[in-house]
């Protein structure tokens, strides 16, 4: 199914096995609305169409990959048949407060964001998670590994990561507290983190953490 232009509300129920994908909308704010349920084998669009899956909605993308040329928000329930959701091109991906991902039987899965992640989620929960930026405003837990270039949290964020957090640079505007196995902070930290804590803490530049009420750290190396 091929929307060309123009906008797309679904407030229905649409199954198909091969790809749903969207053109160019002019001046439409949040154009395609995905009010119901769609079934699809992959999602895409170009030049200036994103996508919103509002509350109470579901997205069940079999390929998990999701092409989208503008913003994606997810308020709703995304289900995906594959291990990995893969978030490609979209300058932003958006998950609202209420906002679910999961498996077909409800596994939990992997994500990887191209380019800017941001998080509203108090109970965001993962395997393994990749993205460039990574904005978060309510807790992310990931069992497996955590990678960013550049991290962003607000006052009361949490992130716990059972693994390796692997961060290029927590940013001055990083508040809140921080767990993982092991932080790697790849190039350097200028944070207003309130809480660390991790067995091994890698540090490959430099880091002035300041505002650091507990830090609590088994090993600690410094580059």
């Amino acid at each position: 199914l091929a929307v060309k232009a123009g906008g797309f509300v679904n407030n229905g129920t649409i199954s198909m096995s091969g790809n749903l994908s969207f053109g160019a909308v002019d001046d439409l704010p949040n154009p395609i609305v995905n009010n119901g349920q769609i079934t699809t084998g992959s999602l895409s669009s170009v030049w200036s169409a994103g996508f919103h899956n509002a509350e109470g909605s579901v997205l069940d993308v079999q390929s998990g990959t999701l092409n989208l040329a503008n913003e994606f928000i997810n308020d709703g329930t995304i289900i995906i048949h594959e291990e990995l959701a893969n978030f490609q091109s979209s300058p932003r991906v958006i998950f609202g407060a209420n906002s679910v991902i999961k498996g077909k039987d409800g596994q939990l899965v992997s994500v990887k964001v191209e380019k800017e992640f941001e998080n509203n989620n108090k109970a965001f929960e993962v395997v393994n998670f990749e993205a460039n930026n990574v904005r978060n405003n309510g807790s992310i837990i990931a069992h497996g590994e955590f990678i960013a270039a550049n991290y962003y949290s607000s006052q009361d964020s949490k992130l716990v990561v059972d693994g390796t957090a692997s961060i290029g640079y927590v940013t001055d505007q990083a508040f809140g507290s921080l767990q993982a196995g092991t932080l790697h902070i790849v190039q350097s930290a200028v944070s207003n983190l309130s809480s660390i804590t991790a067995d091994k803490m890698i540090i490959g530049s430099s880091a002035s953490l300041n505002n650091l009420q507990s830090l609590s750290v088994k090993n600690l190396e410094v580059h």
